[in-house]
């Protein structure tokens, strides 16, 4: 039996609930990355089973978007498909509330996927994204750089350009809050592009800022799915512009979904175990693995 040459390095890593204590790697293995969704899954069980061996829980996993991962994910939290009576007091809230391996989308992921959606508008004349009367586009953030000098919005040229997908400084740069009220105060008809910067920075800060208390982080969270919702559901009654041209991709929309409806398990779960001081949500990204790579 001839086996097959690897194409990708698949590595699992772990982040402990301490800022204090690094990441460390789980375990790493090659493939052709012709993965099943069982795969996937028999995968999280298998390493949830050893770690419990240990005496280890996993409060959350994460994942990049990969379209295996998040039919996984969605799957496992029942996203969309648990009767609302089962949530009294709440009709948007569509999920299984886990108690453990609580799905989590990694936010970096999702900033980088928005940035990349918002700045393919540039190079693509098909892509108009409207949101009511008004349209969302980098244009209007380049026309701010030649407007206000650098010291003030703190922007980058290098942040409309996608030779870097995955430039997570440029996503931060682009939704800063100051950025958003210099676009309003100088940028005429710049209203959509504000909005759709603040979608970002709400889902982004929802989980990556120490400082926020829990409401504002699901106030945030809830906000940027809301607002999508109801933009996805304004452009399926208006019928002018196609979801696929006029909206975020399914997978950043899927993945927005699935982080606010975690982020509400993830609360409940502490409260429950009366152990608030592990809500920290800003170590349940990939940033933090930066240096094992």
């Amino acid at each position: 039996m001839i086996s097959q040459r690897a194409t990708v390095v698949f590595v699992v890593m772990a982040q402990p609930l301490v800022d204090s204590f690094p990441p460390m790697r789980i375990c790493s293995f090659g493939s052709d990355n012709k993965l099943s969704f069982n795969d996937v899954r028999h995968r999280l069980q298998t390493i949830r089973a050893e770690l419990e061996k240990f005496g280890i829980e996993i409060l959350t996993y994460s994942a990049d978007g990969d379209s295996r991962e998040l039919k996984m994910m969605r799957e496992h939290m029942k996203l969309g498909l648990v009767p609302k009576i089962c949530n009294p007091g709440s009709k948007w809230f569509l999920a299984e509330l886990l108690q453990n391996t609580i799905p989590v989308q990694d936010v970096v992921h999702e900033g980088a996927k928005l940035r990349t959606r918002f700045v393919r508008i540039i190079n693509d004349a098909k892509l108009i994204m409207h949101i009511g009367s008004n349209f969302v586009s980098p244009t209007h953030v380049s026309l701010l750089m030649k407007t206000v000098s650098k010291e003030i919005h703190g922007l980058r040229i290098s942040d409309l350009n996608l030779e870097d997908k995955m430039n997570y400084d440029a996503v931060v740069r682009l939704c800063n809050p100051k950025v958003q009220v210099l676009l309003k105060n100088h940028i005429q008809d710049s209203k959509a592009t504000c909005f759709y910067l603040k979608i970002i920075q709400y889902i982004l800060s929802s989980y990556t800022e120490k400082q926020l208390c829990p409401s504002e982080r699901v106030y945030r969270i809830w906000y940027a799915v809301s607002a999508l919702r109801y933009w996805r559901f304004w452009l399926k009654c208006d019928k002018t512009y196609p979801l696929m041209s006029a909206f975020i991709s399914l997978n950043s929309y899927m993945c927005a979904k699935i982080l606010a409806h975690s982020l509400i398990a993830i609360i409940v779960k502490f409260e429950a175990d009366n152990t608030p001081e592990l809500l920290t949500t800003w170590l349940m990204n990939s940033q933090h693995f930066e240096m094992y790579f």
